[in-house]
């Protein structure tokens, strides 16, 4: 028998049940961290396609702002 704090001492615990219980929430748990995963290189795709943008834009209007030289 196998010691489960809380649980009724009377009735075994069945390791292929506790192993399969472990196992599903290891699977649930992998499939939770690929979905954040997921997000986090979308999220960076964003924020780099982003900064491409915002450096093109600057490199434009610097392009087309006459150089002054007022000092």
């Amino acid at each position: 028998m196998i010691a489960v704090k809380g649980a009724n001492r009377r009735v075994a615990r069945d390791p292929g049940k506790l192993y399969g219980e472990a196992l599903a929430r290891h699977q649930q748990m992998e499939a939770e961290l690929s979905r954040a995963v997921n997000r986090w290189q979308k999220s960076r795709r964003a924020l780099h396609n982003l900064g491409k943008r915002l450096d093109r834009a600057v490199l434009e209007q610097a392009e087309s702002t006459p150089f002054n030289d007022t000092l």
